[in-house]
């Protein structure tokens, strides 16, 4: 995985699918326009608009979770319908079934944070496995050049592990964070945590259902 060089593919994508053929310098004055050109465009914009609606919620800090929710609901709308249409010649069913699960998760763990405490902030990146990986990693390192492991190491290098975690979050300039998963390397994006989100991220303030259908309704 390497996150950054995923984000800038993203975004480039995105730009691609902006791009006008009918307009120099793709198309001279006078001329027609390429019509294969224009359809492979169209395609790539209609592929941009789902991988940018995928990707905001999670790097956009601008966005409220209202936002963050509706740019949830247009993807998933958008894949549904093609993959109603075209099936595995648009999206591998692993892929189709790991991307609706992700958001799915998204949406109930924002309606049982609602149920549990309202008054709480939500932030999208919690419901990823970083903070699993970052405690696998951990215990790993603890364990030196022994890859083997049994019951009662396991439990010593976890102790270990999370007194490390401690040590990071109380002092956050000892950790230089995960090269691959930093997105201080991809331009104009810095790496994501709860601090430096601006927009208003409480559930309280998110209808949750209304939301869901602005993005049905941007798709429409």
């Amino acid at each position: 995985q390497d996150v950054p060089h995923a984000v800038e593919l993203i975004r480039a994508v995105v730009q691609l699918g902006q791009i006008d053929t009918t307009k120099p310098p793709y198309t001279r004055p006078g001329q027609i326009p390429d019509v294969d050109a224009i359809i492979d465009i169209e395609a790539i914009s209609l592929l941009g608009t789902i991988l940018q609606n995928l990707l905001e919620p999670f790097v956009n800090p601008s966005l409220s979770l209202t936002e963050q929710i509706c740019h949830l609901s247009t993807a998933t709308h958008l894949l549904i319908s093609f993959y109603r249409i075209h099936r595995t010649a648009f999206l591998p069913n692993p892929l189709m079934y790991d991307t609706m699960t992700m958001i799915k998760n998204i949406i109930f763990c924002a309606a049982k944070q609602l149920r549990l405490d309202a008054g709480s902030s939500f932030f999208l990146p919690d419901v990823g496995t970083d903070a699993i990986e970052t405690l696998f990693t951990y215990v790993c390192m603890c364990g030196g050049h022994n890859s083997g492991i049994n019951y009662k190491q396991a439990i010593d290098r976890l102790c270990s592990a999370r007194d490390i975690s401690g040590v990071y979050a109380r002092n956050p300039d000892l950790h230089r964070g995960h090269r691959w998963l930093n997105l201080t390397r991809s331009e104009h994006v810095d790496h994501m945590n709860r601090d430096m989100w601006k927009g208003d991220i409480f559930v309280q303030n998110c209808n949750l259902q209304a939301a869901w259908f602005n993005g049905r309704k941007n798709v429409v």
